[in-house]
This record gives C-alpha cells, structure tokens and sequence, in this order.
C-alpha cells in the first residue's frame, strides 16, 4: 500500500481522467523509493537520491517524516511528457533521450524547472536549446524560448543563426496570414517578433556596409591581380570607399555591388557568398579580360571571398541584439 501526497495547484481534489498507468524505463524501477503520478495519470517511479540532488522543492518534501515505509505517491500538475522529461534532466547523463528535445519541450521543462527551483536541469536546458538541430531548424523558436526565458547569451547565439532565413512581411493580406502563421508555429509573440525583424535590418545594413568600404582589400595589393584590367568600371560604382583614386575591374564592382544589395535585405554569408555567385562572376571576368581570366579565380577563391565572409560574418557578430 502507497501513501499519497498531492501537490497541485487546483481547488478542487485531483480526479484521474483515466486509471493510472506505469511510465517506461528508467521510471519504473519497483525499488524506487517514490512515486510521481502525471496530470494524466501516468506514474513515474523515482529514486529521491536524484530527485534531491536536483530540486531544493523535492529535498525539502522528501526530508519531512512518512506516514509509513511504502512509496509515497505526489500528484503533479505537469503532463506525463514535460514530467518524464524533466526527470530525465535530473537522472543520470545515460537516462537522457538521443533524440533532440524541441524548443517548445524544453520550455515546458524549463517552467517546471523553475517551479521546483531544479537550477541543474536550467543549465543543461540552455546547453541543449543550443544543439545543431534546433540552430540548423528551429532556430526562430528556440530564440523565443531564450528570451521568454532570459537566457540573453543564448538568445543572441539563436538570433544569429535566425538570419539563414527570411522573415515574413506582413504588407497584404496573403502575407498577414503567412505571418501569422509564422508566429504561431514558431511560438514567437509579435512584439519580439518585430525586435527580431529589427534586428534583421540591423544585420543587414552591417554585412552591406562591410561591401561598400572597400579599404580593407586593397590593403592587399600583392594579392590582387598584377595587371591592369582591360575594364575598368565606370562611374556608377564611384560610391566603393576603396581608400583612394583605385579603379576596380567592372567584373569585380559588379560582385560587391551586387553582393552588398543582396546582404542589405539577406543578411545571410553563406546564401549571398554562395559558390555559384563566385563563379558567375569569375566566368564574366574572364569574358571581360584575357588577364583576368587567369588572376581573378586565385585572387576571389583563395584571398577576397575568405575576407570578405570573414569580416562580414565579424561585423553580424557586433550587432547587439537588445537595443
């Protein structure tokens, strides 16, 4: 026979919706010392040793007297999924799932952890919101949930990888609707949803201003071409801060001015400095210039394109993202 503790933030006693139900490995070990029943009736057996170590809420229970030897049974609020999650954040590293929790998970996990003061399972929350499948595909979502959060180091580090994709704008209808829906699934209220859109602008005129000041690359002469271009540009592309009266091959200020629009409304290194691009510039530049044919692929591929991602991706990384 099992004693029974609730602990629940209804009026009203608790009701189970269904007959209780036994929880998969590691929690139905028979040796364990308590049993954690789920908002739908699910019953989790648990060592106290690991759910002490991890929660100062649960040491402080399991410190009181019991009525008697059997397993005490506590009544929790949280559904059997964010329950079975947030024990496995206190067991043991072995017990933890190999697949990646979702951003919308590890918020769940994450408000239990603060409701049963479990800091332990917070550090390792913040670790994992990081994880290569959340940056790579849920990146806009897993931002959300640092911010609601204030986890401000990892809400940066998510808002950076958000600019691999585009936001939608809501100018008519049809886009209001995609908006929306955007918001919704990725879980984002609207006012951060525009502190992120914001931030996006931000990236953006910093990846095209590092196109437009040009200094930086002609600081390298012994690394650009050696021969005078037979196509110079013209005037249009006067607006290069290239640090004095140096003309630029009309193949080469055609790619940065295109480049530098694209990172105005794209703030994205790898999608803007994408090796197609590269190529089609190399291929028009040695349609311009005999000499260039042969000097522009080791001048774009193994100096300019290198420095020019690298102090772009510099640049995005000295935006800040809370104004």
């Amino acid at each position: 026979m099992t004693s029974s503790v609730q602990v629940t933030t209804l009026d009203h006693p608790y009701s189970a919706p269904h007959p209780a139900c036994q929880a998969k490995a590691p929690f139905d070990d028979p040796e364990a010392e308590i049993i954690l029943r789920s908002s739908d009736n699910v019953e989790f057996r648990v060592f106290k040793l690991f759910l002490a170590f991890s929660s100062s809420i649960f040491r402080d229970m399991l410190s009181l007297p019991q009525p008697s030897d059997d397993p005490q049974t506590v009544d929790l609020t949280e559904s059997s999924t964010v329950l079975r999650l947030f024990l496995l954040c206190c067991y043991p590293v072995t017990c933890l799932p190999t697949y990646p929790f979702q951003p919308s998970d590890i918020a769940d996990v994450a408000e239990a952890a603060q409701k049963y003061d479990a800091p332990s399972v917070t550090t390792y929350l913040r670790q994992i919101i990081l994880s290569p499948h959340n940056l790579q595909n849920k990146s806009v979502a897993a931002f959300a949930v640092c911010d609601r959060f204030q986890w401000r180091e990892e809400a940066k580090k998510a808002a950076f990888h958000t600019l691999k994709h585009r936001l939608p704008t809501a100018t008519g209808k049809r886009t209001q609707r995609a908006q929306q829906w955007f918001l919704e699934s990725n879980a984002i209220p609207e006012a951060l949803f525009i502190q992120l859109t914001d931030y996006h602008s931000r990236c953006g005129t910093a990846a095209s201003n590092v196109g437009k000041e040009l200094r930086w690359a002609i600081s390298f002469p012994t690394k650009r071409p050696r021969h005078q271009c037979e196509r110079v540009s013209v005037p249009r592309y006067s607006g290069f801060n290239t640090g004095g009266s140096i003309t630029l091959p009309e193949w080469f200020a055609d790619f940065v001015k295109e480049t530098s629009e694209l990172f105005a409304g794209d703030p994205d290194v790898q999608s803007v400095l994408a090796d197609h691009r590269v190529s089609d510039a190399l291929l028009i530049a040695g349609a311009d210039c005999s000499g260039c044919r042969s000097a522009a692929p080791v001048f774009m591929q193994n100096n300019f394109v290198p420095q020019y991602r690298s102090r772009v991706e510099k640049a995005l990384e000295e935006v800040e993202l809370y104004t």
